[in-house]
């Protein structure tokens, strides 16, 4: 019954988003993040829900008669440059081929995704519909998780859905310290009262989940994302109380080996999951050491026979000093920066630092220069401050994770770059067509 239903919701949702490009990329994004597969038993299982609405939104967009303009910006010209590089990389990878183009081709969807978003996606509901869709998947997750956490009283132990790429405990705790900026976005923009508080409860339990998680890396990521916004915040009483509220209530559920595992912060260096992951970051930069251009290729630095023959030149790197690895099996990187930099060498890693460090800057530039334009565009200032938190919550909680190809990531680069692009079309309209002086439009900080 429930894929019945399903399938004929799925089937009104097509024909109705062929019209509005916009809706079928936002059901893209949540097939993409919620994974609904995993969630019916019946005929609908084997169907590719994915494939079936991204193949809708670009029909949708070939038949638009008022397609949007698209200006190049940097990130956006970094988005590309890291498809070609990527495309490189698998070309000439020391992998195995078929393993390696798999990843590339998985890479390249979420690409197309992000071109899509970029090209389909400016108004104010269109990039609100993005950030709902996003807290409906991940955050729907997050609060099942967290519920199972207070009802079992901490005894349950939080990680993400079955085969999703979230099922990993440390990665389900990134998507989750990702999601709550987005959540306090739509809080700001949200005028139901009854919407504001049910995302203020989304909120709440989803911070209870990271800490359900056990995960260091996204317990750091937590305590990065309150410090900035309690930083940024006008009102600091009631987010510090806020936070306190939340923090005892979480209190009471976590176990001693909860506070075990957060105290082994302090002695990472002697944690034995701390020297696996010195050692896998030392063979891919061995990786890329060795191939400063184009690195090893998707995931080759996991390979177990790579990751011996690495291990007798750690010598090279003996400023950190870690044992050999013991076993013939690979691991992976558990880190975005690691994982880039092992699979498509130094030039991939400053491509992928530059797309992410030109989105952070614009979008502080955005943020400025829409409080000049009026309250009709203050929603944009808000936006832009979320969305550069998201980024902070990825750049510090995915240090520690092999997430750098993270859907939910490459989600929050189109967002950024199309709300840069409507921003900057915007301003040049209240300048009379006169794009103003790069200089007196970017932030000051």
């Amino acid at each position: 019954m429930r894929d019945i239903v399903f399938l004929v919701v799925s089937a009104y949702l097509v024909f109705l988003s062929l019209k509005k490009p916009y809706v079928a990329i936002s059901l893209w994004l949540w097939v993409g993040l919620f994974v609904p597969v995993h969630w019916l038993y019946g005929m609908a299982q084997g169907i590719s829900f994915n494939s079936i609405f991204a193949f809708t939104a670009l029909v949708g967009y070939l038949f638009q008669s008022n397609k949007k303009k698209l200006d190049m910006t940097l990130g956006l010209t970094c988005v590309v440059l890291f498809w070609l590089h990527t495309s490189l990389t698998s070309l000439l990878t020391i992998g195995i081929p078929d393993l390696v183009w798999d990843e590339w081709l998985k890479l390249s969807k979420k690409l197309l995704l992000v071109m899509m978003i970029i090209l389909c996606v400016r108004k104010k509901n269109e990039l609100e519909l993005l950030c709902w869709v996003i807290v409906l998947s991940i955050g729907f997750l997050g609060v099942v998780e967290s519920l199972k956490f207070i009802v079992t009283g901490g005894g349950h132990k939080i990680v993400g859905p079955q085969g999703h790429l979230l099922s990993d405990n440390n990665h389900f705790a990134v998507a989750l310290c990702m999601l709550i900026p987005i959540n306090m976005f739509l809080i700001q923009v949200t005028s139901s009262r009854w919407l504001k508080i049910g995302l203020i409860g989304i909120l709440c339990l989803c911070i209870i989940a990271v800490l359900g998680t056990h995960s260091r890396g996204g317990f750091i990521g937590l305590l990065v994302v309150g410090g900035y916004y309690w930083f940024r915040s006008n009102h600091k009483f009631l987010v510090t109380s806020g936070i306190l509220i939340v923090t005892a209530i979480a209190a009471l559920y976590l176990s001693q080996d909860w506070y075990s595992r957060m105290n082994t912060i302090e002695t990472a260096t002697e944690d034995n999951s701390f020297i696996t992951r010195l050692n896998s970051w030392k063979v891919h930069t061995l990786l890329a050491m060795d191939r400063p251009l184009l690195g090893g290729g998707f995931k080759t630095g996991s390979y177990g026979y790579i990751w011996q023959e690495k291990a007798q030149e750690f010598d090279k790197l003996d400023f950190i000093d870690t044992p050999l690895p013991t076993d013939d099996s690979g691991w992976a990187a558990h880190s975005i920066y690691f994982q880039v930099l092992g699979d498509h060498g130094a030039l991939g890693l400053v491509i992928y630092l530059t797309m992410m460090a030109s989105c952070f800057f614009r979008l502080g530039w955005v943020a400025n220069i829409t409080g000049s334009l009026g309250e009709a565009h203050r929603w944009r200032a808000h936006l832009a401050r979320m969305l550069q938190l998201t980024i902070i919550a990825y750049g510090t909680a995915g240090a520690a994770v092999s997430l750098a190809y993270l859907e939910f990531f490459w989600a929050i680069i189109g967002i950024s770059i199309s709300l840069i692009i409507s921003t900057r079309h915007l301003v040049d309209e209240k300048s009379d067509g006169k794009r103003l002086p790069f200089a007196s439009i970017w932030p000051r900080h």
